[in-house]
């Protein structure tokens, strides 16, 4: 892809734009949820918990993985468009702009949650250890950005898998925000819909992923065996190992069967994910080739006509 001009010439200032804009854009769902923070030491809704900027606990690093990941992949495709004129400059200042709005969302969120708390309260080693995870997942967010963006195209491929878990975990936020059940009866045929579109979304962001990798040559079929690898397992052991991880919460040695067990039951029923991730990923392909080749017959036909 050769890529627009606006893109190929994006300056470093544009480029932290983006990624101020990108990491606004991902906060939305939470301020459309009322910025209600997490459980602390009272009932989940409190009113005087409102107010943090993320939602710093383990009990919800899934989401915190949608809000912070997402947003890199999404700059990383669309600095890819112009990757072939970019010296990455703007890359890093994309960086740099959703650590700004992070870091600071952090510090902020700190500065709300912990003066609620009680001082013997292990909710506030958990909101620490939150923030902690906040800065892994923005060095995550960050990597998937540049591979996205000048990776070759298996790694970008896989890089692209990570991001669609992470829209997975960012669209209930949007979709479902905390609290909707208590406005009222939602009706069977909307949750039904909501859940449908929240846990099909990755695969099937994946297979059109898999769909622009190819599997020519065929040492790219390892990239469509590790990306379905990853939007299969992805969604299945961080939810489980965030409760494992919760302070107070049982050790890792009395939690391991069920872990086990979840995972099991987990990937049993999520193996539709996978499949659908296939599907999508083959029938793209093909459709890919099938233009490719009619392309390459029309300018076939053009050059065979004879000229005057």
């Amino acid at each position: 892809m050769t890529g627009s001009p606006s893109l190929r010439d994006l300056t470093p200032i544009q480029g932290f734009l983006l990624g101020v804009g990108a990491a606004v854009v991902s906060l939305l769902p939470w301020f459309v949820a009322g910025l209600q923070a997490p459980p602390m030491d009272g009932p989940p809704w409190l009113a005087d918990a409102r107010g943090a900027l993320l939602p710093l606990n383990l009990m919800t690093f899934v989401r915190l993985v949608g809000i912070v990941v997402l947003p890199g992949a999404a700059i990383g495709l669309v600095l890819r468009r112009g990757a072939s004129g970019s010296t990455g400059r703007a890359a890093w200042a994309a960086a740099a702009g959703l650590a700004v709005v992070f870091a600071g969302a952090t510090v902020q969120s700190l500065t709300v949650i912990l003066p609620r708390l009680r001082p013997d309260s292990p909710t506030a080693l958990n909101t620490v250890l939150g923030a902690g995870a906040v800065g892994i997942l923005l060095v995550l967010s960050v990597g998937v950005c540049r591979v996205l963006a000048f990776g070759p195209v298996p790694a970008a491929t896989v890089a692209a898998a990570i991001g669609a878990v992470a829209a997975g975990f960012w669209l209930p936020t949007l979709l479902l925000p905390p609290g909707i059940m208590t406005e009222g009866p939602v009706p069977t045929e909307l949750m039904r819909a909501l859940f449908l579109t929240m846990t099909y979304t990755p695969a099937v962001l994946t297979g059109v992923a898999l769909a622009w990798c190819g599997w020519t040559p065929l040492r790219r079929l390892a990239a469509w065996a590790l990306a379905v690898l990853i939007v299969w397992t992805g969604p299945a052991v961080l939810p489980v190992l965030t409760h494992w991880g919760t302070p107070g919460g049982p050790s890792l040695v009395a939690f391991l069967p069920v872990v086990i067990d979840d995972l099991k039951v987990f990937l049993d029923r999520g193996l539709p994910y996978p499949v659908t991730a296939l599907v999508v990923g083959v029938v793209g392909q093909l459709v890919v080739l099938l233009v490719r080749r009619r392309q390459r017959e029309r300018q076939a036909a053009v050059g065979a006509v004879p000229t005057a």
